[in-house]
This record gives C-alpha cells, sequence and structure tokens, in this order.
C-alpha cells in the first residue's frame, strides 16, 4: 500500500512545484509603469510613451490626467492586456485620489468647506477618507486610450479620465453635498491640467 501511495505524492508534490514556478515566473514577468530599462525598443513606440502620457492629447488641449500600465513574461495576449490595464487604472486611480485630496484640502480652506470636512478636528482624516471613496466611485470612469505592443511582446496600455468625464462621475454622488459636489467640479479642469504623469 505504501508502495502505491509514494509515487501519487511525488506526482503531487512535483505538480504543486511546478504550478508554483509558473506563478512565479508569471509575476516576476509582469511589472507596473516604467519599463525595464534596455528591454523593450521604442523607437517606433508612441510619444504618450516616449514620454509624458499627456503628449497624446497634445493635438487635442484639454485637461485630462493620465497613466500607463504594461505587462509582459506571458504568451497569452489576453492576460498581457487585462494585466497592464488593471495596472494602469490602479495607477491612474492614485493619481486621482491625489488630484482630489487637493481639491478637497483648497475647499476646506473656505467657510462652507471648513464647515463640512471638520477641518477644526479630524478633518485630513476625513478628507483622505473622502478622497479615496470618490476615486473608487468614478473609478468606471477610466477609460482606455490607446495601446501598443512592443517587438519584444511587453503591452502598453494608456488610460485616462477627463475633467469632463470626473465632473459627471461627481454630478451623480448624491451622497456628497451640493457645495462639495460643486467644489469639485469647479477645481477639477484646473487640477487635471497638469495632466502628466508616467
Amino acid at each position: 500500500m505504501h508502495g502505491s501511495i509514494a509515487p501519487q505524492l511525488r506526482s503531487l508534490v512535483t505538480a504543486c512545484v511546478s504550478a508554483a514556478c509558473l506563478a512565479l515566473t508569471l509575476a516576476c514577468g509582469t511589472y507596473l509603469g516604467t519599463r525595464m530599462p534596455g528591454y523593450d525598443d521604442l523607437s517606433q513606440a508612441p510619444r504618450w510613451l516616449t514620454g509624458p502620457c499627456a503628449a497624446h492629447w497634445k493635438d487635442a488641449p484639454g485637461s485630462v490626467l493620465c497613466a500607463v500600465g504594461s505587462a509582459a513574461g506571458s504568451p497569452d495576449a489576453s492576460l498581457l492586456r487585462a494585466t497592464a490595464i488593471e495596472r494602469g487604472r490602479a495607477e491612474l486611480t492614485h493619481a486621482l485620489t491625489a488630484k482630489i485630496t487637493a481639491m478637497l484640502e483648497d475647499h476646506a480652506t473656505t467657510k462652507t468647506g471648513a464647515a463640512e470636512l471638520w477641518v477644526h478636528s479630524d478633518g485630513g482624516q476625513r478628507i483622505a477618507h473622502l478622497s479615496r471613496l470618490i476615486a473608487d466611485t468614478a473609478r468606471p470612469r477610466l477609460a482606455m486610450a490607446g495601446d501598443w505592443t512592443s517587438e519584444q511582446g511587453t503591452y502598453f496600455a494608456l488610460l485616462a479620465i477627463s475633467s469632463e468625464a470626473f465632473s459627471d462621475a461627481v454630478r451623480e454622488m448624491d451622497w456628497l453635498s451640493e457645495s462639495m459636489r460643486r467644489a469639485l467640479i469647479e477645481r477639477s479642469e484646473a487640477a487635471f491640467g497638469g495632466k502628466a504623469r508616467d
């Protein structure tokens, strides 16, 4: 009996080790944001990849916040695409949260904003919480704006959100006060004007 179990156990261990090695290979082969130095030939890459991502809108000026996600190391094209897009979304959500925080901090300098954001008590914590909540709620508005695959197989995805799309999302956040929604909408175009983010 022991003789029949041992081969099965060895096969199970071998399978588990192989699966773990494959997962580790894929995990180490995918990356977000900046590319691996010297890995990809970017001579034919779009300008949003070789320079600030906002260069994509150079001929169509507007207030846009953007980020680039990338993935490599897998022969599965759909996996690379999904990974790069999700990583771009994560980076852009982080950038959006920072912009919202700055807008709320500016709103807090007004009499109405100071009262709403409890500036004299735990205002900092409230602003941080609201910023994350607003960014997460606006996340479905993040849109794919472009993509490119290098000859080496790295997939790059450009994600963006315009001040108009953000304002539309804010208008639907009826759990925010009218004055806070108005403050975010009024400040969004200027806040997104910094466009470039790598």
